[in-house]
């Protein structure tokens, strides 16, 4: 019973030790890189629109990017 005990009580601070708080500001949520290999890569672009006050649409839109051309282009919604 013991052994129950400290094993209960070692998960109980570790669960407790993992739920920290955040240490990163807190922004609008949006991240951005600079520069892209237009060499061959894959540029995704998310973003939401609002459809009315309940739903959101997501939109994802896929660039490949191959000898610094796009390739192809697609977007789904």
């Amino acid at each position: 019973m013991t052994r129950f005990l400290t094993i209960a009580s070692l998960f109980t601070v570790v669960l407790f030790a993992a739920c920290g708080e955040n240490d990163e500001p807190a922004n609008d949520d949006k991240v951005e890189t600079k520069d892209i290999s237009h060499d061959g890569s894959i540029e995704t672009l998310l973003a939401t629109e609002h459809l009315d006050s309940l739903r959101d649409v997501l939109i994802t839109t896929h660039k490949i990017w191959k000898n610094g051309v796009i390739a192809a282009q697609t977007r789904h919604v």
